[in-house]
């Protein structure tokens, strides 16, 4: 958003007209993703998968958000170091006898991901209709609720950055992983649905990867001679659960590979995007970001038409 919004500020600063706004706001977008996750083959799948009912394709449209992309990326890497934002063991190429494991984790991601949307739309929906001081009085619970379980546990709110390192480093059981991604999903809905700052793009790969180690440990149990190392479905899980959701399966897939260097689990990954995309468009969820677009354009109509009368 603040990379769109860069954007679009550097069109009203040049006094583009508006067939030059839609370049300007993709580059800025695609850069902002780049810059936000070091990731810059991300930045420009994510406008070209993501965006593109909104993004114009032409020659100088396609070079524009690349070198964006690329160019924010580079700033980053002088600024921080080229390390990848989650580091971790880099896994060689899983055996082929393990793929239809990614095919059940990209499934169940697809459920995953109708109910993390439905109830996110479902609490904006709530919160939007509720009468203004009962609406201050849930916002004052959330929030007391979300401090209180950040002084139990830290893992189980903010941006999701810790909770990851913790997750990939064997610090939870299997069972305190599956309660952390029941608690983290809960506080994400309610936290964006009432309004508080913190998005949904991070905490959501942070989900991805707590259930993809969960789902990892389970199948270490059931089948300790054809899993090598569990992480590997942490890194699917980071993919799956961006296909399942936002439904942009290749973003996801790139996103996942870029943020922990593991290209090796391509073919792995491919899979468990496609099989989580699937089901999902299947069960009839539609892409997170195009719903929200749709509400906000709602709530700015209906409150225009207040206005008028």
């Amino acid at each position: 958003q603040v990379g769109a919004n860069i954007g679009g500020m550097v069109r009203d600063i040049f006094k583009q007209n508006k067939s030059r706004s839609n370049p300007l706001v993709s580059a800025g977008a695609a850069a902002g993703l780049a810059a936000a996750f070091n990731a810059p083959f991300s930045g420009i799948i994510f406008v070209m998968e993501e965006m593109h009912d909104h993004f114009k394709y032409s020659f100088f449209s396609l070079a524009s958000i690349m070198a964006a992309s690329a160019t924010a990326d580079l700033v980053v890497r002088f600024i921080i170091g080229e390390h990848p934002i989650i580091e971790m063991m880099v896994f060689r190429a899983p055996e082929l006898s393990l793929i239809w494991m990614f095919v059940v984790l990209g499934a169940l991601f697809a459920v995953i991901g109708l109910i993390f949307n439905k109830f996110l739309v479902f609490t904006l929906k709530l919160f939007k209709v509720l009468p203004r001081f009962l609406n201050i009085v849930v916002i004052l619970v959330v929030s007391a609720g979300i401090a209180i379980v950040g002084i139990i546990d830290p893992a189980m709110i903010g941006g999701g950055y810790e909770t990851v390192g913790m997750t990939l480093n064997h610090s939870f059981t299997l069972q305190m992983l599956f309660v952390i991604f029941l608690v983290r999903m809960l506080l994400t809905v309610f936290s964006y649905g009432i309004g508080l700052p913190g998005g949904i793009f991070a905490p959501m790969l942070a989900l991805g990867v707590v259930f993809g180690m969960f789902f990892g440990g389970v199948m270490t149990n059931y089948f300790p001679d054809l899993v090598e190392h569990q992480g590997v479905f942490a890194v699917a899980g980071m993919a799956a659960i961006f296909a399942s959701t936002v439904r942009a399966p290749i973003t996801g897939m790139i996103l996942a590979v870029e943020m922990t260097s593991n290209y090796q689990l391509i073919l792995p990954l491919l899979f468990t995007v496609l099989t989580a995309s699937l089901f999902t468009t299947l069960f009839g969820n539609k892409p997170i970001y195009t719903v929200l677009l749709e509400l906000t354009i709602q709530n700015e109509e209906q409150k225009a038409i207040k206005q008028d009368d």
